[in-house]
C-alpha cells in the first residue's frame, strides 16, 4: 500500500502501512532534546556540584576564622544542607554516588596518614595541635573538644575534600598511570595548602586561631599536605576504571 506523510506543528511522522506492522518516525520533542542536553552536561556539572559540597566544611571553617560567623552556625547553614544535597544526588546518580563514597573513604585514609605525620611533629614539640580547638568552636563553648575537633577534621575537611577530588578525577580522568595519579594528588594537596597559607596571612586572627606561620610550620604543613594529596592520588590509581553513563550518552 502507498505510504502517507502526515505533519503537525510539533512533529513529523512517516507512516508505512503494511500487512503486518505499522512503523513511525517521530522528530524528538523539545523536552526530549532538553533531557539529552542535560545528560551531556552532567559530567561537568555534577563533579562541580560534588566539589562545592566537598569544600563546604573547609569553607565554613575559613569563614569562621575570618570572623564572619561561628562554626556552629556555619555547620547548620552550609554543611548540613550540603550533606542532604550530596545524599540526594548520590541516590539519583548512583555512579557519582559511588565515586563520592570512594572519595570519602580515600579522604579519611589520607587525612589519617597526614595526622600520623603531624602527630610526630607535635610529639617532637615542633608544632602545636590546634585541632581540638575546632571542636570548641563547633559546640560553641570555646573549650577544646578532641572528639568534635577530629571528627570535623576527618569527616569534614579530609573526607569532604577527598570527595571533591575523587568525583572529578574519576569522571574527567578515569584512567591514569600511578605516577600521574600521585602527581595529580600532590598538586591537589599543594593547592589546598596554598589556600591555608592565604587564610593564615590574610585573616586577622588566622595565626592566632590556627598556628603561627614560621619557617618550621611552613615546611611541616607543606609536607603534611603533600602526604595527604599523595595518598589520594594513590587511591585514585587503585580504583577500577568505571564508565560514566552520562558521559557516554553525551558523546554519542
Amino acid at each position: 500500500m502507498p505510504a502517507t506523510l502526515t505533519s503537525t506543528n510539533s512533529e513529523v511522522s512517516y507512516v508505512q502501512y503494511g500487512a503486518v506492522a505499522l512503523t513511525a518516525y517521530r522528530k524528538p520533542t523539545s523536552s526530549a532534546s532538553l533531557a539529552t542536553s542535560m545528560r551531556s552536561l552532567s559530567p561537568l556539572v555534577l563533579p562541580a556540584v560534588f566539589g562545592a559540597i566537598g569544600f563546604t566544611p573547609i569553607a565554613a571553617l575559613a569563614l569562621t576564622i575570618f570572623g564572619l560567623w561561628s562554626l556552629s552556625v556555619g555547620a547548620f547553614v552550609l554543611i548540613g544542607p550540603a550533606i542532604v544535597i550530596a545524599i540526594a544526588l548520590g541516590l539519583t546518580f548512583r555512579t557519582y554516588g559511588r565515586f563520592a563514597l570512594e572519595g570519602l573513604a580515600a579522604g579519611l585514609v589520607a587525612v589519617l596518614v597526614y595526622d600520623v605525620v603531624r602527630w610526630t611533629f607535635v610529639g617532637l614539640g615542633l608544632w602545636g595541635d590546634f585541632i581540638p580547638n575546632i571542636g570548641g568552636w563547633l559546640n560553641g563553648t570555646g573549650e577544646p573538644d578532641w572528639l568534635l575537633g577530629y571528627g570535623f577534621r576527618w569527616l569534614g575537611d579530609g573526607g569532604g575534600m577527598g570527595v571533591a577530588f575523587m568525583v572529578a578525577a574519576r569522571v574527567l580522568l578515569p584512567s591514569m598511570p600511578m605516577p600521574s595519579s600521585v602527581a595529580l594528588g600532590v598538586t591537589y594537596g599543594l593547592g589546598i595548602w596554598l589556600c591555608l597559607l592565604v587564610t593564615l596571612i590574610v585573616a586577622p586572627l588566622g595565626q592566632t586561631l590556627l598556628f603561627p606561620l614560621t619557617p618550621v610550620t611552613l615546611v611541616l604543613s607543606c609536607i603534611g599536605h603533600i602526604v595527604y594529596g599523595a595518598v589520594l592520588g594513590y587511591a585514585l590509581a587503585r580504583m577500577p576504571v568505571s564508565a560514566v553513563p552520562y558521559l557516554r550518552a553525551g558523546a554519542r
